[in-house]
C-alpha cells in the first residue's frame, strides 16, 4: 500500500508540473510525497523485523522439508523474502534452487530457478550475465514461460538503458525495450490487468521519444495531450533518478524504500 501512496504521489506531481500547477500546489504535493517517505524510514525496523520473521519461519521449513520438491519451494518463498532486501543474498538462494531442480525430472521448477538467477543478477547489475543467462534458456522453456522471459528482458532493457553512457548508445537498448514491450500488449488478454500494465509501460517508454510527432503518430492522441504527457513522464525520470541516487548514499543503504 505503501508503495502505491509513494507512486501516486509521485505521477500526481509529474502530472501537476505538466499541466502548469504553481509553485505553492507543487511544493504542497512535494511535502506530502516526503512525508510518506519519513513514515517509511520510521517504521523501517518494524517493516525489517516482520521480513526477519518470514524468513525465520521458512528457514524452519526448509529444516524439516523431506522432499526436494519441499525444499525447493522453500527455497522459492526465501528468495521472494530476500529480493529487492539483499540480492547477493537472492543469487545465493536461486543457485541451490537451480542445483536441486537439476536433480528433478521437473523442467518447469528447473525453467524457474533459471529465471530467478537472472532476476538476481539483473538485480546486482550483472545485466549482460542477466540477458546472456535468458538467451539460453532451452526452447521449452521459452515457449512455456514466454510471459515471464518477455517481462524479464523488458525490465533488463530498461535498467541497461537508464545506465548506459553515452546516451546515444542507450538508444538500442530503448528499441529493444519498445519492442518486447509491444509484444506483450499484443499477447495478454484484452482487458486484463497484465494488458493494462503493458499498456501503461508501454506508452511510458513512447513518451521517451523526442520528437513530438514521432510519439503522438504511435499514441494516436491529440498533440498538446502527448507533450503534457511527455512533460509529466519526464518529471516522473528525474524523481526516479533524485531517489536512485539518494539509496547509493552509505547512510541510506540499509534502507531499501519499496519503489
Amino acid at each position: 500500500m505503501k508503495r502505491i501512496h509513494i507512486l501516486f504521489a509521485t505521477v500526481l506531481s509529474a502530472l501537476s508540473i505538466a499541466g502548469g500547477a504553481s509553485a505553492a500546489d507543487i511544493s504542497r504535493e512535494t511535502d506530502s510525497l516526503l512525508r510518506v517517505i519519513d513514515r517509511l524510514i520510521v517504521k523501517k525496523p518494524e517493516i525489517v523485523a516482520a521480513k526477519r520473521t518470514r524468513i525465520n519461519s521458512i528457514n524452519r521449513s526448509l529444516v524439516s522439508s523431506l522432499s526436494e520438491k519441499e525444499r525447493w519451494k522453500c527455497l522459492n518463498d526465501l528468495f521472494r523474502e530476500y529480493r529487492n532486501f539483499s540480492m547477493d543474498t537472492s543469487l545465493l538462494i536461486a543457485r541451490e534452487a537451480r542445483k536441486i531442480a537439476e536433480h528433478t525430472d521437473n523442467d518447469t521448477m528447473l525453467w524457474r530457478s533459471r529465471l530467478m538467477e537472472v532476476e538476481a543478477h539483473k538485480g546486482i547489475g550483472n545485466y549482460h550475465k542477466a540477458l546472456a543467462m535468458l538467451d539460453s534458456m532451452p526452447a521449452g522453456g521459452k515457449k512455456t514461460m514466454r510471459n515471464d522471459i518477455l517481462n524479464r528482458y523488458c525490465s533488463i532493457y530498461y535498467s541497461l538503458y537508464d545506465n548506459t553512457f553515452p546516451r546515444s548508445d542507450a538508444e538500442y537498448y530503448k528499441k529493444k525495450q519498445i519492442c518486447y514491450r509491444d509484444t506483450l500488449v499484443k499477447e495478454s488478454a484484452p482487458g486484463s490487468m497484465e494488458h493494462f500494465l503493458n499498456l501503461g509501460n508501454q506508452g511510458g517508454i513512447i513518451l521517451l521519444i523526442p520528437h513530438l510527432d514521432q510519439r503522438q503518430n504511435i499514441l494516436k492522441l491529440p498533440g498538446k495531450l502527448v507533450a503534457a504527457l511527455h512533460r509529466a513522464f519526464q518529471g516522473f525520470q528525474f524523481l526516479h533518478f533524485f531517489i536512485g541516487a539518494v539509496r547509493i548514499v552509505p547512510e541510506a543503504r540499509g534502507l531499501h524504500l519499496p519503489l
